[in-house]
Protein backbone atom coordinates (compact mmCIF):
# COMPACT_ATOMS: atom_id res chain seq x y z
CA UNK A 1 0.00 0.00 0.00
CA UNK A 2 2.58 2.08 0.47
CA UNK A 3 3.92 1.81 -2.71
CA UNK A 4 0.77 3.27 -4.22
CA UNK A 5 0.21 5.89 -1.97
CA UNK A 6 3.71 7.30 -3.09
CA UNK A 7 3.33 6.86 -6.70
CA UNK A 8 -0.05 8.61 -6.29
CA UNK A 9 1.97 11.32 -4.74
CA UNK A 10 4.24 11.54 -7.10
CA UNK A 11 1.87 11.74 -9.63
CA UNK A 12 -0.11 15.05 -7.74
CA UNK A 13 3.43 16.29 -8.00
CA UNK A 14 4.33 16.39 -11.71
CA UNK A 15 0.28 17.69 -12.26
CA UNK A 16 0.91 20.46 -9.86
CA UNK A 17 4.29 21.11 -11.80
CA UNK A 18 3.05 20.83 -15.26
CA UNK A 19 -0.16 23.28 -14.05
CA UNK A 20 2.58 25.36 -12.73
CA UNK A 21 4.24 25.70 -15.92
CA UNK A 22 1.08 25.99 -17.68
CA UNK A 23 -0.03 28.88 -15.78
CA UNK A 24 3.65 30.50 -16.13
CA UNK A 25 3.07 29.61 -20.07
CA UNK A 26 0.11 31.07 -19.87
CA UNK A 27 0.77 34.44 -17.74
CA UNK A 28 3.79 35.11 -20.81
CA UNK A 29 1.24 34.37 -23.49
CA UNK A 30 -1.05 37.38 -21.73
CA UNK A 31 1.33 39.44 -20.78
CA UNK A 32 3.15 39.74 -24.75
CA UNK A 33 -0.12 39.98 -26.18
CA UNK A 34 -1.10 42.86 -24.07
CA UNK A 35 2.60 44.38 -25.05
CA UNK A 36 1.50 44.25 -28.54
CA UNK A 37 -2.03 45.56 -27.80
CA UNK A 38 -0.38 48.50 -25.90
CA UNK A 39 2.12 49.31 -28.40
CA UNK A 40 -0.08 49.22 -31.21
CA UNK A 41 0.13 52.46 -33.53
CA UNK A 42 -3.05 54.64 -34.55
CA UNK A 43 -1.46 54.27 -37.86
CA UNK A 44 -2.79 50.78 -39.80
CA UNK A 45 0.61 50.50 -41.84
CA UNK A 46 2.72 51.48 -38.72
CA UNK A 47 0.19 48.48 -36.89
CA UNK A 48 0.82 45.89 -39.48
CA UNK A 49 4.40 46.46 -39.09
CA UNK A 50 4.57 45.71 -35.56
CA UNK A 51 2.50 43.13 -35.79
CA UNK A 52 4.42 41.02 -38.47
CA UNK A 53 7.66 41.74 -36.30
CA UNK A 54 5.35 40.26 -33.27
CA UNK A 55 4.37 37.24 -35.05
CA UNK A 56 8.10 36.43 -36.17
CA UNK A 57 6.73 36.01 -39.74
CA UNK A 58 8.08 36.85 -43.00
CA UNK A 59 6.14 38.81 -45.51
CA UNK A 60 6.78 35.64 -48.57
CA UNK A 61 5.68 33.23 -45.69
CA UNK A 62 2.78 35.15 -45.24
CA UNK A 63 2.13 35.67 -48.66
CA UNK A 64 2.88 31.76 -50.20
CA UNK A 65 -0.21 31.02 -46.92
CA UNK A 66 -2.47 33.08 -48.17
CA UNK A 67 -2.19 32.53 -51.58
CA UNK A 68 -1.29 35.94 -52.66
CA UNK A 69 1.85 37.39 -54.34
CA UNK A 70 4.16 39.29 -52.20
CA UNK A 71 3.38 42.55 -54.31
CA UNK A 72 -0.14 42.09 -53.27
CA UNK A 73 0.71 41.76 -49.57
CA UNK A 74 2.35 44.62 -49.70
CA UNK A 75 -0.74 46.43 -51.05
CA UNK A 76 -2.66 45.08 -47.75
CA UNK A 77 0.03 46.57 -45.47
CA UNK A 78 0.40 49.77 -46.98
CA UNK A 79 -3.85 50.05 -46.87
CA UNK A 80 -3.86 50.39 -50.63
CA UNK A 81 -6.53 47.26 -50.69
CA UNK A 82 -9.98 47.17 -49.66
CA UNK A 83 -10.11 43.52 -49.30
CA UNK A 84 -10.96 42.88 -46.18
CA UNK A 85 -10.73 38.79 -46.72
CA UNK A 86 -7.46 39.01 -47.70
CA UNK A 87 -6.74 41.48 -45.02
CA UNK A 88 -8.69 39.16 -42.16
CA UNK A 89 -6.19 36.03 -44.02
CA UNK A 90 -2.75 37.64 -43.30
CA UNK A 91 -4.20 38.95 -39.79
CA UNK A 92 -5.28 34.88 -39.32
CA UNK A 93 -1.93 33.91 -41.05
CA UNK A 94 0.46 36.26 -38.06
CA UNK A 95 -1.97 33.97 -35.44
CA UNK A 96 -2.58 37.39 -33.60
CA UNK A 97 -4.84 37.79 -30.92
CA UNK A 98 -8.34 38.78 -31.45
CA UNK A 99 -8.56 42.06 -30.10
CA UNK A 100 -5.39 43.41 -31.60
CA UNK A 101 -7.24 41.87 -35.41
CA UNK A 102 -10.36 44.03 -34.36
CA UNK A 103 -8.20 47.13 -33.76
CA UNK A 104 -6.19 46.43 -36.53
CA UNK A 105 -9.65 46.18 -38.65
CA UNK A 106 -10.88 49.49 -37.23
CA UNK A 107 -7.68 51.13 -38.22
CA UNK A 108 -8.06 49.67 -41.44
CA UNK A 109 -9.26 50.81 -44.96
CA UNK A 110 -11.99 48.17 -45.04
CA UNK A 111 -13.12 48.04 -41.90
CA UNK A 112 -15.81 45.56 -40.84
CA UNK A 113 -19.68 46.44 -42.34
CA UNK A 114 -22.09 44.37 -40.13
CA UNK A 115 -25.03 44.82 -42.37
CA UNK A 116 -22.98 42.81 -44.89
CA UNK A 117 -23.40 38.65 -44.31
CA UNK A 118 -20.18 38.20 -45.72
CA UNK A 119 -18.51 40.68 -42.49
CA UNK A 120 -20.66 39.03 -40.20
CA UNK A 121 -19.47 35.71 -40.92
CA UNK A 122 -15.96 36.95 -40.65
CA UNK A 123 -16.67 38.50 -36.96
CA UNK A 124 -18.01 35.33 -36.09
CA UNK A 125 -14.71 33.27 -36.92
CA UNK A 126 -12.48 36.57 -35.23
CA UNK A 127 -14.71 35.75 -32.10
CA UNK A 128 -14.67 32.13 -32.18
CA UNK A 129 -11.60 30.71 -34.28
CA UNK A 130 -8.48 32.25 -32.44
CA UNK A 131 -5.78 30.31 -32.98
CA UNK A 132 -6.90 28.08 -35.86
CA UNK A 133 -5.26 27.76 -38.67
CA UNK A 134 -6.07 29.69 -41.53
CA UNK A 135 -6.79 26.03 -43.62
CA UNK A 136 -9.59 25.43 -40.66
CA UNK A 137 -10.70 28.81 -40.66
CA UNK A 138 -11.36 28.56 -44.49
CA UNK A 139 -12.82 25.74 -44.43
CA UNK A 140 -15.73 26.72 -41.57
CA UNK A 141 -16.23 29.52 -43.98
CA UNK A 142 -16.69 27.80 -46.99
CA UNK A 143 -19.43 25.84 -45.33
CA UNK A 144 -21.55 29.06 -45.86
CA UNK A 145 -20.21 30.19 -49.50
CA UNK A 146 -17.61 32.59 -48.16
CA UNK A 147 -14.26 32.91 -49.00
CA UNK A 148 -11.39 34.04 -47.10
Amino acid sequence: MTDRHSCSRSQNNIKEKDRDESRESLEKCLQAEQELYDKLPNDFHLAMILSRKWSRKKMDDIAEEIGISDRQLRRVFNGESRNTGTLLAALFSMKLPKRVILDIMEKSPCPLNYSSREHQLYRRVIDNCEGRSLREIRSFLSKYDCVL
